[in-house]
């Protein structure tokens, strides 16, 4: 079973990846997710260069076919529709990424997400032993600044958004952007997913 099959069948209720889940192993290291400045100076440089240009073009093209047609989504890809929870997962054991570039991208769907009126509610990384390897995901778990305003639905923007990635020792796994919404009285309906996926592959 894909990974990524696991994840429709654990990821219904929103939410649930803010929290650990209960009967989980307990990580081996958990600490807050820190850069250094050689890491932001390689970042910044990354950002100018044609790879990021091709692995959002790569999501960006998947994600079009994936809505407008029905044949197979391609291997190293994944696509979630669900009521409640819109994402993808980027399977990079089946691509040819170099492990900082993964990281880059991560990181950048960040800041993308940042500039819509997000805040970043944490940053962390845990890392769990294996029988025959280290698991490590790093998150960035983000919300919308929202501003409460007395007989005013809660505006949601996108839903909350997760970022994870995972690696099995220090190679990059998958990568996924999920952004869960909310369907309740007290909400504004949420935008479109697919507005989000147009702003953060542009």
């Amino acid at each position: 079973m894909k990974w990524w099959d696991i994840i429709k069948a654990l990821r219904e209720q929103q939410n649930k990846q803010s929290q650990p889940e209960k009967g989980c192993a307990q990580p081996i290291s958990h600490q807050l997710i820190q850069r250094s400045e050689e890491d932001e100076a390689e970042f910044l440089k990354w950002k100018e260069t044609d790879c990021k240009e091709k692995i959002l073009l790569y999501i960006s093209k998947n994600y079009n076919t994936w809505q407008t047609t029905t044949c197979e989504q391609c291997d190293a890809i994944d696509f979630l529709k669900l009521p409640s929870f819109r994402g993808f997962v980027i399977h990079f054991m089946d691509l040819k990424y170099d492990c900082n570039e993964v990281k880059y991208l991560f990181d950048y769907l960040k800041e993308k997400v940042l500039t819509l009126g997000y805040k970043v509610q944490v940053s962390d990384e845990r890392v769990f032993e294996k029988a025959k390897w280290l698991e490590k995901t790093e998150r960035h778990y983000l919300k919308p600044v929202v501003k409460i305003k007395a007989n005013e639905k809660i505006e949601q923007r996108f839903g909350n958004i997760n970022i994870e990635l995972k690696f099995r020792d220090d190679e990059p796994m998958h990568l996924k952007f999920a952004a869960a919404t909310y369907h309740d009285c007290q909400f504004k309906n949420a935008e479109e997913f697919q507005e989000l996926m147009k702003y953060i592959t542009a």
